[in-house]
């Protein structure tokens, strides 16, 4: 019976420590990108003062909630510059939650 318990706690301990994920930055989700270009589409996400585009999965996007009357959304993300992008700002979001 204690193995049991022991081994309760640990796999309590370990959940507790995935919802304490800490993401790499801070921004805001601002609006939708319903511009009609190759590049274009997904969503405008600010980070530290720098305006993004990212496409969001979805199944990120049905973990935000997110919609166009979500927004602005403050959230908190891993991510990373596009390398080979047609544009400039585009991003890939790894990971993200609402703040």
């Amino acid at each position: 019976m204690k193995k049991v318990l022991l081994f309760l706690t640990f796999l309590w301990f370990v959940a507790c420590q995935n919802d304490a994920l800490t993401l790499q930055s801070e921004g805001i989700i601002t609006q939708r990108d319903y511009r009609k270009c190759y590049c274009c589409g997904g969503w405008f996400i600010e980070i530290e003062g720098k305006t993004w585009l990212a496409d969001l999965s979805p199944e990120q996007i049905e973990s935000l909630g997110l919609d166009e009357t979500a927004v602005p959304m403050p959230v908190q993300l891993d991510w990373k510059k596009e390398d080979k992008a047609c544009l400039d700002n585009k991003i890939i979001v790894a990971q993200i939650k609402r703040r």
